[in-house]
């Protein structure tokens, strides 16, 4: 099991911050803790969201490569 252990202390500390401002009765733990749950989740699509990001970027700027070497090919330009 991998954990990011940056992230696991600010939830924590959170957790703990949330808990003293609004008590510990089982309800309003429950509710800290689904809190805790869906802010990890958007973290972690936020993640993804930005490494494909990053992903279609290369891709785009590895076109973009292409398609200059593929016009200057066309236009009898060495680019080599």
């Amino acid at each position: 099991m991998v954990v990011d252990q940056d992230l696991a202390v600010v939830l924590l500390d959170l957790r703990r911050r949330l808990k003293d401002e609004y008590g510990d009765t089982p309800a309003v733990m429950m509710q800290i803790d689904r809190a805790m749950v869906a802010y990890r989740d958007f973290l972690r699509i936020i993640e993804v969201a930005g490494c494909h990001h990053y992903a279609v970027l290369e891709q785009l700027a590895r076109l973009d490569g292409l398609l200059a070497k593929a016009l200057a090919v066309s236009a009898g330009i060495d680019r080599s």
